[in-house]
């Protein structure tokens, strides 16, 4: 009997292992490794995608990127610009032309000096300073050896490279002189002792006008035969002066202001 049940229980486990190898089916012959496969990240076996390209500042719209077709606006400078006056030559030129004065310039400079000017006409030469194309000034001295001080402005915004023309349509002269002690008790004394130490002032038609701190002082608007500055064309051309007189010590201080064409205020 328990030989019996012994080989009963022998046939049992033989069958119980078939079916187990059928049901599991062929067994492998690589060696079974007990450690679990490590799991492959996605990105590593993924097609790597094209990287984007780092974001930029935004920047101001190119004009001529947006519009290839349209040619931009631009200023150009003249590369060969008009040569400017030497200062004693246009100082000299509108003495003789104006004033009728034939004198020597002692120094000269291109820029804008100091002369003592009432305030009558101290806002139009400051004026034409800054609509000038050249400023001159410096000191001067005539033929009776008097001093004077002057400052010139030619061209309006520019000049033409033509000393004539500029001083004749676009220019403003201001000259000052001390002389020796002179007698006026009168405006027509004043006047005449103007127009003695500028006899360029004998062809005008001087008017008496109100000043301060004594003295006397004169004004007169006309037309004359000239150039105009644009066309450099004979013709005639606006002019106004002032002119006036001041005890200055034991000396006469006597100054002119004369503006052309251009710069004879409205």
């Amino acid at each position: 009997m328990e030989r019996t049940s012994r080989l009963f229980l022998a046939v049992f486990s033989i069958l119980f292992l078939v079916a187990c190898v059928v049901s599991v089916g062929p067994l492998s012959n690589e060696p079974i490794n007990p450690t679990p496969p490590t799991p492959v990240p996605a990105a590593a076996t993924a097609t790597k995608a094209p990287q984007a390209a780092p974001t930029q500042p935004l920047q101001p719209a190119n004009t001529a990127t947006l519009k290839p077709n349209i040619t931009p606006q631009v200023t150009l400078k003249n590369i060969s610009p008009v040569p400017t006056h030497e200062a004693a030559k246009v100082i000299t030129a509108f003495a003789e032309k104006y004033l009728g004065l034939n004198i020597t310039v002692t120094k000269s400079t291109g820029v804008a000096g100091e002369i003592q000017l009432p305030p009558i006409v101290k806002d139009t030469v400051s004026a034409s300073v800054k609509m000038a194309g050249q400023v001159a000034a410096g000191t001067y001295k005539t033929a009776k050896d008097q001093v004077g001080f002057t400052q010139v402005s030619v061209g309006k915004g520019t000049v033409t490279g033509d000393l004539n023309a500029d001083i004749s349509g676009a220019s403003l002269g201001a000259y000052s002189l001390i002389i020796p002690a002179q007698t006026f008790n009168s405006s027509m004394q004043a006047l005449a002792v103007l127009r003695q130490n500028f006899p360029g002032l004998n062809a005008a038609n001087l008017s008496e006008i109100p000043t301060q701190g004594g003295g006397y002082a004169f004004e007169s608007t006309f037309n004359r035969q000239g150039v105009e500055w644009k066309s450099k064309q004979v013709t005639m051309v606006a002019c106004r002066i002032f002119a006036g007189i001041n005890k200055l010590g034991t000396d006469t201080f006597a100054w002119v202001v004369i503006a052309n064409g251009e710069f004879v205020t409205k």
